[in-house]
């Protein structure tokens, strides 16, 4: 499939996570990890920056696990549900740490750029949008070292019974070396 068709499936990917969903629009909920367009918008892009490192389609991602896409309850399944809780914790991190009271990380530009398949987050004046970008950039980097299991994708939800796992309180974002710890 050449470039341009599979530009043209990837946005009517896009465009059917961002209209067809249940996903409350302007809504921020960190602990229901409730999604809005921008989010998808933007995760999706670095999705597509790194497709061609990926050993799965991008569009398997949403409905992996017990995170991977809209909702978020029990323990990760195994690594690569492991990194959407990863990027929910991050995005969790970027409201306490760098956003202002009542910013909507969902709706916040990140503006990540791609590069020779790789997301790059330019640097910026707004710490928020700057720590967002990393978190996008850090959850597409994690995909590719991540084991993808046909066996869960699209899991149900109420398999993932056990107690919701906390973030780390460790972990911070680091900006110069950007890596988290």
């Amino acid at each position: 499939m050449d470039c341009v068709k599979q530009l043209l499936i990837f946005n009517l990917f896009l465009l059917y996570l961002a209209l067809c969903q249940d996903m409350p629009v302007g809504t921020v909920n960190l602990r229901h990890h409730h999604i809005s367009r921008r989010s998808v918008l933007d995760i999706a892009f670095v999705l597509w920056c790194y497709r061609s490192r990926y050993q799965f389609s991008i569009y398997s991602v949403n409905g992996y696990g017990c995170y991977c896409g809209k909702g978020g309850d029990g323990v990760p399944l195994d690594d690569f549900d492991n990194c959407c809780f990863n990027h929910d914790c991050c995005y969790e991190e970027a409201l306490q740490a760098s956003c202002a009271k009542g910013t909507n990380v969902y709706f916040k530009p990140n503006y990540s750029l791609c590069k020779m398949g790789r997301a790059e987050c330019p640097d910026g004046s707004d710490p928020c949008s700057s720590d967002l970008c990393l978190c996008d950039k850090q959850f597409g980097e994690c995909l590719t070292i991540a084991t993808y299991r046909e066996e869960y994708s699209n899991y149900q939800q109420k398999f993932c019974t056990e107690p919701k796992r906390k973030c780390p309180q460790e972990e911070k974002i680091d900006m110069e070396g950007d890596t988290r710890r």
